[in-house]
């Protein structure tokens, strides 16, 4: 998981969706640049899916092997528009190395059968962002017969991350890919001539002292002691987003936290807790002169707010330290963090997601709360939008991440912090397997929403499975086990992730009839008529969950309601409907879109 921010919490696959990014859901490939094993040539198939092969895309499509048309051998691969919704389909390889060279070359024969509305033609991309060619400027169109297609882009080895090759279909009809071939500086892959190319490590790659735990002990957390970890948690993220040495990959900067904790924590007074951070600070080095450094323009959307060191109660010469580091800040290329090309967001790199630790100790749980709110104090462009003053927030949770006793509590506080920047994006998308299993596994046997501040039954997953002593669609739920649904409701909004109330609501419903336990006793209005019954709950396989989702295309998209009220649904919604929609629907007294 935007990019996906990297695993941050240190909590198995933990990922943030804060930051958009353009992702392609790209499949990886054997660890061999044997061109049979690679593939290129669609021999192999798995139930008529080239082998070692992915897909990405959108709208009706189909991906097969063919036996009947090919270039040559047993099989070709085969790309068709399969429905009315035209988007475009792709088939996608990531190659299992990193080349030396100067150029990569993706050749291979393609055939086609009545291309309109897009253009078929190959793929290649070199990541992050160094090159990209998909033939749009001299695609495939029509029906046409196998012919020998290239592309060819520069490489740039120590700048690149991984290359992905392809074939893909845009509009509608039909193309055969066939016999693909790589070669890099005219060499085939599997050429000994080919130089594979391995990233230097650096001195932060290496340095692995605490990868079987910090064992830091953490003080009673007195107002003093909070104040400090919290100036130590700014002090972090500063040098760590600032200092050209940092940026450079000498030093592994989580490491170099836990290395300094255990004398900061030890400190008596302000005097020998600067004493140690003017250590600290000289094992960085002073950073060279920076003649590129200037301010920050007025009109930047994004600027860093530094007013934190001058109103600190750090020594003069700290200070003074601390602002030649910005005023000399690291400039071009950095370890931790760049900037995706075209787009400018963030993506951050390095970023290690000690993912053997099911529940990190304490100095790894502090690390991820430092790493998270840096984030988002440097990098985070709505900050000031949040309902909470982000300055708060760092102090604030300290004592929930230091505090967690066991996984459940370490994943809540996480889910209650990322909550805190108020976007719905933002939520733990994995790594959270003991939050899951406290809100359990079955289900009420319909569905529920907020309407107007009250929880209404909309549908049922399996129609056959409502009854008379079940609610009715349309009833209000007004209580669960004895507690008010609003009592419940706001006991649950801080972990639940969302920009707005609405987002919220929605995402809480969907939780609220969901429990361990094989039923749930419920208190609901039906007909003005107050009822309780004990509902029994399903495993999520006994139940039709997604049924409400289907969209049915051969319904029209618009229609009329009593009292002359027009709706349109986006579900289904076509180009072609818009005259329609505006013939039919013109005069309405009003018009739901849904």
């Amino acid at each position: 998981m935007f990019t996906y921010l990297p695993n941050i919490l240190m909590h198995r696959r933990i990922t943030f969706g804060l930051i958009a990014g353009l992702l392609l859901p790209l499949i990886g490939a054997s660890q061999t640049s044997n061109a049979k094993q690679l593939n290129l040539d669609f021999e192999q198939s798995i139930n008529r899916f080239p082998a070692h092969w992915g897909m990405f895309g959108s709208g009706d499509y189909r991906i097969d092997t063919d036996s009947t048309v090919t270039q040559s051998g047993r099989y070709s691969a085969v790309i068709k528009s399969t429905g009315q919704k035209s988007g475009y389909q792709a088939l996608s390889l990531k190659l299992p190395e990193n080349y030396q060279g100067k150029s990569i070359r993706l050749s291979g024969y393609i055939k086609t059968e009545n291309v309109t509305g897009g253009y078929a033609g190959l793929w290649l991309r070199i990541d992050p962002q160094l090159g990209f060619d998909n033939m749009a400027n001299r695609g495939i169109t029509g029906t046409t017969d196998w012919q020998e297609y290239e592309i060819s882009l520069p490489l740039a080895a120590e700048k690149t991350d991984q290359i992905f090759i392809g074939g893909l279909l845009v509009g509608e009809g039909k193309m055969w890919i066939d016999n693909l071939s790589v070669t890099i500086d005219g060499h085939d892959l599997e050429d000994d001539r080919i130089e594979v190319y391995t990233e230097p490590l650096l001195p932060a790659d290496v340095d692995r002292e605490f990868d079987q735990g910090t064992k830091i002990i953490f003080p009673h957390l007195t107002e003093t002691t909070l104040d400090n970890l919290a100036l130590l948690g700014r002090i972090w993220g500063f040098l760590k987003y600032f200092h050209p040495a940092i940026a450079k990959g000498n030093y592994n900067w989580d490491y170099e936290l836990f290395r300094v904790l255990p004398s900061y924590l030890a400190a008596k007074d302000t005097g020998q807790r600067d004493q140690v951070l003017s250590l600290w600070l000289d094992k960085l080095g002073e950073p060279d002169a920076c003649a590129e450094c200037g301010p920050v323009s007025d009109g930047a959307v994004l600027k860093p707010d530094l007013s934190w060191i001058e109103d600190s109660d750090l020594s003069p010469q700290i200070k003074a330290s601390l602002q030649y580091i910005y005023a000399n800040r690291n400039q071009g290329d950095h370890y931790y963090i760049r900037m995706l090309q075209g787009v400018g967001n963030p993506e951050f790199t390095n970023e290690k997601a000690y993912d053997s630790r099911t529940f990190p100790d304490s100095g790894f749980r502090l690390l991820s709360l430092f790493k998270y709110w840096n984030m988002i104090e440097y990098f985070f462009p709505y900050k000031h939008l949040t309902d909470q003053k982000w300055d708060d927030i760092l102090q604030a949770y300290i004592p929930l991440f230091l505090d967690a006793q066991d996984e459940l509590a370490y994943e809540l506080a996480a889910l209650r912090v990322i909550g805190e920047v108020n976007d719905t994006h933002a939520n733990l998308w994995g790594g959270k397997d003991k939050i899951d299993a406290h809100r359990g596994s079955r289900f009420a046997p319909f569905k529920v929403n907020f309407v107007e501040d009250e929880l209404v039954v909309t549908d049922y997953y399996n129609p056959e499975l409502a009854g008379a002593d079940r609610p009715a669609v349309g009833d209000v739920i007004t209580a669960i086990d004895g507690k008010s649904v609003s009592i419940i409701v706001d006991s649950l909004k801080p972990y639940y992730p969302a920009s707005n109330q609405a987002a919220m609501r929605r995402d809480i419903a969907a939780d609220l009839l969901r429990s361990s336990d094989r039923s749930v006793g419920l208190t609901y209005l039906s007909n003005g008529q107050e009822n309780t019954h004990q509902i029994t709950l399903y495993d999520r396989e006994d139940l039709n969950m997604y049924r409400m989702y289907r969209v049915n295309q051969d319904e029209k998209s618009y229609k009329l309601l009593e009292g002359n009220i027009g709706y349109i649904t986006l579900a289904n919604i076509k180009s072609e409907d818009i005259p329609e929609i505006k013939k039919h629907l013109h005069d309405t007294k009003g018009m739901i879109i849904d």
